[in-house]
């Protein structure tokens, strides 16, 4: 099994719960996990700091998270993924 040890996360989400719960998840996995509320919250990170991974949701009240994909940042990504709200293994 891959292990994501060190790589740098910026999660996004607007329901506290699911935030929460994923950065511990990542966090007990060995990644530096940084967290956002909305859209606009993460931008201004995203102006500060560069990560390896953004965990985002699409349906947000300020700036869902499709508003990243022109960010100059996500240019050096080698690879994206687009999962549904509906976790599987495809993930």
């Amino acid at each position: 099994m891959l292990q994501p040890t060190n790589f740098s996360v910026l999660m996004v989400d607007d329901t506290t719960a699911i935030r929460e719960a994923i950065a511990r998840s990542l966090a007990r996995r060995g990644c530096r996990v940084t967290t956002a509320t909305n859209g606009v919250e993460a931008l201004e990170i995203l102006r500060k700091q560069s990560f390896d991974v953004i965990i985002t949701d699409l349906n947000m009240p300020d700036r869902g998270g499709l508003l990243y994909s022109s960010h100059p940042s996500l240019y050096r990504s080698h690879a994206a993924w687009r999962c549904s709200s509906k976790p599987s293994a495809s993930c």
